[in-house]
């Protein structure tokens, strides 16, 4: 019998999930360059009514504006709906390619006493598959294809494209500071939120001798004690987050006064015509707001790779797949007659004239009544 080598399986497994994964990204990443494209339609829009439509008072001017207008409002859904098709995608290949194997490493770790380990892998695909399909994963690439924005500044003005940068590295410097502040604390919520997952799963495991033993009034201020422990690390956690959160937004805000403050000097220095004003204002604005996006989504990024590191290991920790031997086809009939069941230490047995006879293939169940108010073991 050849021998399978789980290892390979496995590392075969998670290589063909990152290639398709990747194949995926960059043909959603094709796809937003044209989506950004198309994003532009708007400030241009703008910018001709003002330097063309109202002076000239040209009705038919504004009529094939609008016609290409609706035209790239169309294309822009046609194209954001092929992209998060494509992350449906992506993430219901993730889901059917990992399932099975992590429900497998899941029974093997619950056997082995890890019931809440076991069990979490298969919520941790659940929300891996919500973050491919969600809109986060589409910040980096919307953020690398802002330099579509900032051409389109530079041949207004370089004075926003100055701006627009400035704006750029600062969020990228609170980019930094979302990290450095926040990841260590997301990743000791997670990992104490696991532990009381687990906690509670292994206490349910053995419900009905907690209850019958008097443990529950102790276990449940253990699990309120775990469940503090975890809660107040994912406030930590939460609060470090939102005070960054808060400042981008604050600086967001700002921007909208900065680029039209930049435009005024500009209109009265005669470097640009008052049409621009606006359209630089929405420009820049769609330049910087990937980056605030990829703050405000941080916390689903660390989760999102927390997750898929406790996946590959709890996979690839169990290299030695349990082999079971077939039994032999029986070729006779199994046959019972009068069975008498009584315990060590019982003077009446519990089980009497019990006859069966069983064929091969044959498959026999029981049910037994318990019974509570006098049970086959002494009370403790």
């Amino acid at each position: 019998m050849k021998s399978l080598n789980p290892k390979t399986d496995a590392a075969s497994m998670f290589h063909y999930v990152r290639s398709n994964m990747l194949r995926g990204f960059l043909y959603a990443a094709f796809v937003s360059f044209f989506i950004n494209f198309t994003m532009l339609i708007g400030p241009l829009f703008m910018m001709q009514v003002y330097e063309r439509v109202i002076p000239s008072r040209s009705y038919e001017t504004l009529y094939g504006l609008i016609v290409i207008g609706v035209f790239g409002v169309i294309l822009f859904g046609v194209l954001d709906f092929i992209r998060s098709w494509t992350y449906a995608v992506m993430a219901d290949v993730f889901a059917r390619r990992l399932n099975l194997p992590a429900l497998q490493a899941g029974v093997l770790r619950s056997i082995q006493g890890g019931a809440g380990e076991g069990g979490a892998v298969i919520k941790d695909i659940a929300e891996l598959r919500a973050f491919i399909q969600g809109g986060a994963i589409s910040a980096p690439i919307d953020a690398f294809w802002s330099i579509v924005f900032l051409i389109a500044l530079y041949f207004l003005h370089p004075v926003y494209l100055a701006v627009a940068i400035i704006y750029i590295l600062v969020m990228l410097f609170l980019n930094f500071i979302t990290d450095r502040v926040t990841r260590q604390a997301i990743q000791d919520a997670s990992k104490a939120q696991q532990r009381h997952l687990q906690d509670v799963a292994n206490s349910l495991r053995h419900a009905e001798v907690i209850e019958a033993m008097g443990m529950l009034p102790a276990l449940v201020r253990t699990w309120r004690r775990s469940q503090e422990e975890m809660l107040d690390m994912g406030h930590v956690s939460s609060v470090r987050n939102r005070i960054v959160v808060a400042i981008t937004k604050s600086l967001q805000k700002s921007l909208t006064m900065i680029v039209v403050a930049t435009g005024a000097f500009l209109t009265l220095a005669n470097a640009v015509g008052h049409s621009v004003l606006f359209p630089a204002m929405i420009m820049t604005s769609q330049a910087v707001s990937p980056f605030v996006n990829m703050i405000e989504s941080w916390r689903s990024w660390v989760n999102a790779f927390d997750s898929w590191g406790r996946i590959r290991l709890l996979i690839e920790g169990y290299e030695n797949e349990r082999q079971t031997m077939p039994a032999p086809a029986g070729d006779g009939d199994l046959d019972i007659d009068n069975l008498v069941y009584m315990p060590d230490g019982r003077d009446t047995p519990v089980l009497r004239g019990i006859s069966f006879s069983i064929a091969p293939g044959e498959v026999l169940a029981s049910s037994v009544r318990r019974a509570r108010a006098n049970p086959p073991w002494p009370a403790a």
